[in-house]
């Protein structure tokens, strides 16, 4: 996995609680395989990611981890095209799998509670975004969630907007 800047600014964020292991995380599924080449994030408060994919939402993919920059609220781009895998003394490139369903995981986060996404993009093979063809958001959860406090305005699809052309909230 790579790491990129990008100078496009965003505003608005998912506020992400913690699922019932512990877990932060926020992804979409597709009614169809895709195959991504990239994923864009912006968050303020998380330092590593690891990006997984899965076709049943029981077993995730580990496609590798990346260290965030540490500017907050930068727009970052992560590389899932490949990763490189040593066989035989060898280096190969491993093209990631086409995938239903594609999440990123915080792994640290600065709060240690809470993660803050402002936006999440998802792009094809051919370098298209996606977001438009989404079936439905996944998350760990939110505070809009009943069992975090039924806060309207931080519900995950609001970090997977930004195709529609407007950004109106953020996942938390």
């Amino acid at each position: 996995l790579a790491l990129s800047r990008s100078i496009e600014e965003h505003a608005g964020f998912w506020g992400g609680r913690k699922d019932d292991d512990g877990e932060l995380w926020i992804g979409a599924s597709w009614d169809k395989s895709v195959n991504l080449s990239k994923i864009i994030v912006q968050t303020g408060n998380a330092e590593n990611v690891v990006v997984e994919c899965s076709n049943d939402g029981m077993v995730w993919l580990n496609l590798g981890d990346v260290d965030l920059l540490p500017d907050d609220n930068q727009i970052q781009e992560i590389s899932v095209v490949s990763k490189v895998i040593s066989a035989g003394g060898r280096k190969l490139l491993a093209f990631a799998p086409a995938c239903k369903m594609w999440r990123i995981r915080a792994t640290i986060v600065t709060s240690g509670w809470n993660w803050d996404v402002n936006v999440l993009d998802f792009y094809d093979s051919e370098g298209m975004m996606i977001n438009s063809s989404i079936a439905s958001p996944l998350w760990s959860g939110s505070v809009s969630d009943e069992k975090h406090g039924n806060i309207p305005g931080y519900e995950a699809h609001l970090a997977l907007s930004r195709s529609i052309g407007e950004h109106a909230g953020f996942w938390g």
